[in-house]
């Protein structure tokens, strides 16, 4: 099971898991893994899909699985599921390319200055995704960042 904050696995790699609804004795009970994605209220979707991501490439790499191996649940016994995921046009396979390292279109940097920026503590976010800091400004940034949380900024 994964969300935006965690990875938690439930039973060991070797058990038998019915979780693929397709009966004791079906494929997707016998031969897959399964990942559940949980869609928490005011969890972040974004960063739960791509912590599944993280957790599918490693399992892809543990056991020698091909992308191409890599199903929705659907596939099983044809529940709408992953059902957030296949509402959109083309989630799945931006999903399959988080799976296979690809970066996603907002990195965790851009969304970390952008909070930083709505928070006022920077304001040249353009110069902080472009990565060359000078060790001035990230103390700086280190000593706003201190102000902000003893609630002097």
């Amino acid at each position: 099971t994964v969300d935006d904050h965690a990875i938690v696995q439930h039973l060991p790699d070797y058990e038998t898991a019915y979780h693929a609804g397709d009966g004791k004795s079906g494929q997707g009970n016998t031969t897959s893994i399964a990942v559940e994605i949980c869609v928490n209220a005011g969890g972040d979707f974004e960063a739960a899909k791509a912590n599944a991501a993280a957790l599918v490439r490693l399992l892809m790499e543990e056991h020698g699985i091909p992308l191409d191996n890599v199903v929705q649940h659907n596939r099983w016994n044809g529940k709408d599921c992953p059902k957030t995921i296949r509402a959109t046009a083309g989630a799945w396979e931006a999903f399959l390319a988080l799976c296979q390292g690809e970066a996603a279109d907002v990195s965790d940097l851009d969304t970390d200055v952008d909070t930083l920026a709505e928070a006022g503590i920077i304001n040249s976010p353009d110069y902080w995704r472009a990565g060359d800091y000078s060790a001035a400004n990230v103390q700086a940034l280190i000593g706003k960042m201190a102000d902000y949380v003893r609630g002097d900024y």
